[in-house]
């Protein structure tokens, strides 16, 4: 039996495979020594297939290096690092020499989408004493370690990432740290010589990457001022270099547009794709019927236009991959444009077209961080204490009071709809399929989306609100807004703004169905509202104060403004129309019910 057993278990070794222990036990059962042995040329062999593993790693990253693939070399240094190293977390900070500083520039593993470019402060953290030691430096517990000082917010973000165990490793070349890879478990890890060994080795890789991403962008910001002195020889003119130097010193459009005036010799303006004014003078607006169809061309055709007359003598496009995005207006004066005038303004486009991109950039990650944030606080699966903490480290008050507005559209008009309402940039707003929700602080969801679809020209769809004093507060309600928006929708409303409060009693009343409340209403009313509908009377409001009243026929008269003869009139009308012992005690309460229903229909349908 131990002769099989021996021979199956170095088959297995021969083989490549995983050694069956249950064969080992079955040898030492018979040859003690040869199964310990046994064990000791698996052990060897299991460290030796991992050491491949991590020499063809290292061997691969040195093939990126050198025929310097496509892609991010730092960030796939990370993505080997952390798949190699089994750690929860893998990420790169560089070190700012100037400001003592890190950043990190790569990470796999993270939760937070605000990790990739967090910046640590000097001094503090494990990056402090990797600097410090140009050595290794690892804890097994990071918020119990007291070897190095603490910062209150980036251990706060490591909280967020439940981060246990880290292994700082330093990126070194020539004597100098360019920064520190980490390696970040979410467990307590205590890291081995082998694990600290493999992190150096791509540590290394990473140094040398930062260090050639350095020399490659000195040569590349040499040879594009190299390029631009080239072409401004080429081209006699310094109106490019001009708008070059603006554009890459962050200037805003109007500062652009003021450049490009001045080397002009007459005035411009900046529209955007909807001719909206976004810098210039607002005057070339003012160009009547020709000058729209020119914008409109310019616009839709991403293409150039001559005018024949009026103050605008010109009407180039700005593009941006292929789309128009927005137009330059050139006024006219007594001198008229040259060819080489036209194609200047035309190339001046593509300053503000920079300008455009990088503002429509930096909007939509405000916009999507918005959705984000929106949507989160919504779910009732999600973490809602963690984006409420979101919200609060955006610098917008959870304290405060805050509103919920609720509604649909159809789904075709869902993007238009969106983009109007994130044109306030104090709404959270998130949509799914026409599915709307909106949040503010001040309690301004309402009028912000009253105010989006006035501009749009279109009719507010049903809506339901909700106010809470603080964002916590508000959220609770969550449910109790979908709740009444449903129960309105069945009601067969399909317009007009509802405080979700107004409707909680009789949500909980007909258990959420609209329907059925709407059927009641019918059932107990109906005679009365069909009576006023066709000869415009006001039995409904009769009935409404007579409850109000206690049946007072003064109280009626004066609250309605009538002489009490006319309210007796119309309680004996109600009296004919109504089911026989409506005053009843519990005829009047499904009666009651039913106008009060009705009361808080009708007042919300005039907001």
């Amino acid at each position: 039996m131990s002769q099989e057993a021996l021979r199956d278990v170095l088959e297995a070794i021969a083989d490549g495979r995983e050694v069956d222990s249950a064969q080992v036990h079955r040898l030492r059962e018979h040859d003690a020594a040869t199964a310990d042995l046994i064990e000791q040329v698996t052990d060897r062999m299991t460290r030796l297939r991992r050491r491949d593993n991590e020499f063809a790693a290292v061997i691969a990253m040195t093939h990126d290096l050198v025929a310097q693939r496509s892609g991010s070399l730092l960030q796939s240094i990370v993505d080997r690092a952390h798949e190699l190293l089994g750690s929860d977390m893998t990420y790169v900070s560089a070190f700012d020499r100037a400001e003592r500083s890190f950043v990190v520039r790569a990470v796999k593993g993270a939760v937070s989408p605000d990790f990739l470019g967090m910046v640590v402060p000097p001094g503090v953290g494990i990056a402090t004493r990797v600097v410090d030691t140009m050595a290794p430096i690892w804890v097994d517990n990071y918020f119990e370690a007291e070897g190095f000082p603490h910062d209150a917010r980036i251990d706060d973000i490591l909280v967020d990432e439940q981060v246990y165990s880290i292994l700082g490793v330093p990126l070194i070349a020539n004597q100098r740290i360019l920064g520190v890879l980490f390696v970040a478990d979410r467990r307590m890890r205590r890291y081995s010589p082998e694990d600290i060994s493999l992190a150096r080795s791509f540590a290394d890789h990473a140094a040398v990457v930062i260090e050639q991403s350095k020399l490659v962008g000195d040569l590349h910001s040499a040879t594009r001022k190299a390029q631009a002195v080239a072409d401004d020889v080429r081209r006699a003119s310094a109106l490019h270099e001009d708008l070059t130097r603006l554009v890459a010193g962050g200037s805003d459009p109007e500062t652009v547009a003021q450049a490009l005036a001045q080397a002009l010799g007459r005035r411009i303006a900046v529209v955007d794709a909807d001719a909206e004014l976004l810098a210039g003078e607002s005057t070339l607006l003012d160009g009547g019927a020709e000058l729209q169809r020119a914008l409109s061309k310019a616009t839709r055709d991403a293409e150039s236009v001559s005018l024949a007359d009026g103050r605008v003598d010109y009407v180039a496009a700005i593009v941006v991959q292929q789309s128009a995005v927005g137009a330059l207006l050139v006024e006219r004066n007594e001198r008229a444009l040259t060819k080489w005038d036209q194609r200047s303004i035309e190339r001046s486009g593509i300053a503000f077209a920079l300008l455009r991109m990088q503002q429509r950039a930096e909007d939509l990650a405000e916009e999507r961080i918005r959705g984000e944030l929106a949507h989160e606080l919504i779910d009732a699966y999600g973490n809602r204490a963690y984006a409420i903490e979101r919200v609060r480290t955006r610098g917008m008050s959870t304290a405060k009071p805050w509103s919920l507005a609720h509604f649909t559209t159809n789904a075709d008009d869902a993007e238009r709809v969106l983009r109007a309402l994130r044109k306030s940039p104090e709404l959270l707003v998130t949509q799914t399929n026409g599915v709307f929700w909106a949040l503010a602080a001040q309690c301004a969801a309402p009028q912000r989306i009253a105010q989006a679809f006035q501009t749009l020209g279109s009719r507010q769809p049903l809506t339901v609100t909700a106010e809470g004093s603080s964002l916590p507060v508000l959220i609770e309600e969550v449910d109790a807004v979908r709740g009444a928006r449903g129960f309105l929708s069945s009601m067969g409303e399909s317009h007009g703004v509802f405080p979700a409060h107004a409707f909680a009693p009789y949500t909980v009343l007909f258990g959420g169905d609209g329907a059925r409340a709407d059927a009641f209403i019918s059932a107990s009313i109906q005679p009365i509202l069909d009576w006023d509908a066709k000869r415009a009377t006001d039995l409904f409001q009769t009935l409404l104060a007579s409850l109000d009243e206690q049946g007072s026929v003064t109280g009626i008269a004066r609250r309605l403004g009538v002489h009490a003869n006319t309210v007796r009139q119309r309680l004996d009308r109600i009296s004919l129309l109504l089911s026989a012992g409506w005053q009843l005690p519990d005829a009047r309460f499904r009666l009651e019910t039913a106008v009060r229903l009705e009361a808080a229909r009708r007042s919300m349908r005039t907001h």
